[in-house]
């Protein structure tokens, strides 16, 4: 179990989080092996988009979220899953630094994409004037799905990181993001 603290302690010193599920996702099919060489099998059928509509849907909880699930933010918690998170998320998006810090122009096209085709929505949040992203009706099968294919330990890490990001200020986010990953800083226009 991979405790809210343990999670901080792990995004500051970047030590990774391990899991006994591991796959390239949306990439091909690969058989790695875990560290006490068991095999997984080649293709768990994971597609990169299941990582922004899980953190959008209620499953991974964060009902007394202080700021929204919004485009800054859901770019942050994808970042945190794909370095952090198990090997199957982890060639999902590719980053760069950008003016907030780390960000992937594909992720971005992907929320479009599914904002477009009413996968995901923009859901009103007091006090923001973006937004949180929430999940359609449109794809709670699809969501529930991914959901049951991740292990405990996934689900864990999935809830943790969003709260983690929707109970920071934009501020906090990412002097604690940069702290953690300062080479993410370097194009930065955020001087807090």
């Amino acid at each position: 179990m991979i405790g809210f603290h343990l999670l901080i302690r792990r995004l500051q010193t970047r030590v990774p989080f391990r899991s006994r599920q591991i796959a390239v996702c949306n990439t091909g099919p690969v058989a790695p092996s875990m560290g006490n060489g068991a095999h997984l099998a080649e293709d768990d059928g994971m597609d990169r988009v299941d990582l922004p509509l899980l953190l959008a849907s209620d499953l991974p909880g964060a009902p007394d979220a202080r700021f929204p699930l919004d485009r800054i933010r859901l770019q942050k918690a994808i970042f945190l899953l794909t370095q952090r998170g198990p090997a199957r998320w982890r060639r999902c998006y590719t980053y760069e630094p950008y003016n907030w810090g780390p960000y992937s122009s594909t992720l971005n096209s992907d929320v479009g994409f599914l904002v477009a085709t009413d996968q995901l929505a923009v859901e009103p949040f007091t006090g923001s004037r973006y937004g949180t992203y929430k999940t359609t009706q449109m794809v709670d099968d699809r969501v529930r799905r991914a959901w049951d294919e991740c292990s405990q330990d996934e689900r864990k890490f999935l809830s943790h990181v969003k709260h983690y990001v929707t109970s920071r200020s934009f501020n906090t986010l990412l002097r604690e993001v940069y702290a953690a990953y300062p080479e993410y800083a370097s194009k930065s226009l955020f001087n807090g």
